[in-house]
């Protein structure tokens, strides 16, 4: 019951990994270790020859007098500025853990490949992205104006297991429809441009001690240290002569000193090679994204406004913290419709849906850290089952339980705290209300009443 209530699947939380060399990779490849320091049936025609991604390390440097902050802004440019292209990447990573946990003979880990394609239609709002992992799963993503569609097919003994899932977003995105692919480098849900964990543009976030060399093919080499929670890793990207990445590579050694890879000792290597392929034009089949008939179905997500995340689609009451709780700002608003058996998904059940609201500050010391709220219909398994487990935490001696006047509303609550997540404490709150069941996660360092005072009706 406990990871009914506390693992959300639409919410954005890290899962908790094992020890061994093996799983070390798999959570390196997630994406984690960014968190440790901050196709169509119809082919095009092209009309140029793919660029060749250079060696970093193989040519000797000369001076520019492009600052790091111009340079970057320039890449970032160049993308937002591509015809029809077709980009293929290759991330490839190595390396070696050690720790009393982990055998000798399996602390050496890669180098294991990851393979991606990615079609940019900017001036249509179209984009497809397919990603070939290390462990023979394929993510498939389109995106045509509003609208996402996502698909996961895994190998199992005697067929593929695909899900498939959908966003509609409220608008159509800026710029590159999806994020330039960049692997391990970003988180799992971010691309290049997040390359410093900024705005769009990177300004602010960008590395002090970062220089910028030009190569002897006209080509620009950034280079950047970074030191934090026990790991120091350089870092060098590669532009070619039009300011388009064309290799990252990133060298890291230390020993975490918190989350799951805490204690132990790790050194390892990523390159991320692109190539760039323009095309005349690309076809519609190009971004159509067909499922299997036996497809399972996560269900579809609608995003809100942060302004005023009210549902039409959602027929209970609706609540929010406000815009702000302090400084945590409400940064993702979304309805969530799931459609498939939960035996395969992440436990919610068919028809099970909610609002689901995430408030973040811009200076967060990690990618858990901040208030989740889902405000669900005040009925069905979900509702019954976690109002079980309160209620035997309560009986336990952990939580309490009150009665209490809620956004004018009279109300059930129940209140104590998790362990032993992806981060060491999160305050719990559930809220009944007569119209609405709320569910409040702090993973942040903000005062549970604080937050429970700013719960209020969305008017």
């Amino acid at each position: 019951m406990e990871s009914a209530v506390a693992d959300e699947g639409r919410l954005r939380v890290r899962s908790r990994c094992l020890t061994l060399a093996t799983v070390l990779l798999s959570v390196l490849l997630a994406g984690t270790s960014a968190a440790l320091w901050g196709c169509g049936t119809e082919t095009a025609s092209t009309t140029s020859e793919p660029s060749p991604a250079s060696s970093i390390t193989a040519s000797t440097a000369g001076s520019t007098e492009s600052s790091f902050e111009e340079t970057w802004a320039a890449s970032l440019a160049a993308l937002e500025g591509l015809g029809p292209t077709r980009v293929s990447i290759v991330e490839t990573t190595q390396g070696r853990a050690t720790g009393d946990e982990i055998p000798p003979e399996q602390s050496n880990f890669g180098p294991q490949t990851e393979e991606a394609e990615q079609l940019l239609d900017i001036t249509s709002g179209r984009a497809r992205l397919t990603v070939h992992t290390s462990d023979q799963m394929v993510r498939t993503t389109v995106v045509r104006g509003q609208e996402r569609m996502s698909t996961i097919s895994q190998p199992l003994t005697n067929s593929d297991l695909v899900s498939v899932s959908r966003y509609i977003s409220l608008e159509a995105p800026e710029g590159l429809p999806l994020p330039l692919w960049a692997g391990n480098a970003v988180g799992p849900t971010e691309g290049y441009a997040d390359l410093f964990a900024g705005d769009t543009s990177g300004a602010g976030r960008l590395p002090t001690d970062g220089k910028v060399e030009r190569q002897p093919d006209g080509s620009l080499k950034l280079t950047w240290e970074h030191t934090a929670k026990g790991m120091t890793s350089a870092w060098a990207l590669l532009l070619d002569s039009n300011h388009r990445p064309v290799r990252i590579e990133i060298a890291a050694e230390g020993t975490p000193e918190e989350g799951d890879l805490q204690g132990i000792h790790l050194e390892y290597s990523t390159t991320i090679e692109y190539q760039y392929e323009q095309v005349a034009s690309f076809s519609d089949s190009d971004f159509s994204l067909d499922a299997p008939a036996n497809a399972y179905r996560e269900g579809v997500t609608y995003e809100l406004s942060p302004e005023r995340p009210w549902s039409e689609r959602a027929e209970w009451g609706q609540y929010w913290l406000g815009e702000a709780v302090g400084d945590w700002k409400l940064t993702t608003a979304e309805y969530a419709l799931h459609e498939d058996s939960p035996e395969l998904g992440s436990g919610a059940e068919p028809r099970d849906e909610g609002v689901f609201l995430i408030y973040e500050r811009p200076d967060k010391t990690s990618p858990n850290e901040n208030i989740q709220m889902i405000v669900r219909q005040p009925e069905g398994r979900y509702f019954e089952d976690t109002r079980k487990f309160a209620e035997d935490r309560v009986a336990s001696g952990d939580w309490q339980r009150q009665e209490m006047t809620l956004a004018s509303q009279p109300a059930t609550l129940y209140s104590g705290s998790l362990e032993g997540g992806a981060d060491s404490h999160i305050d719990s709150i559930y809220v009944f209300l007569p119209d609405a069941f709320v569910n409040i996660q702090v993973w942040a360092p903000v005062d549970p009443l604080r937050v429970l005072e700013a719960l209020s009706p969305i008017e």
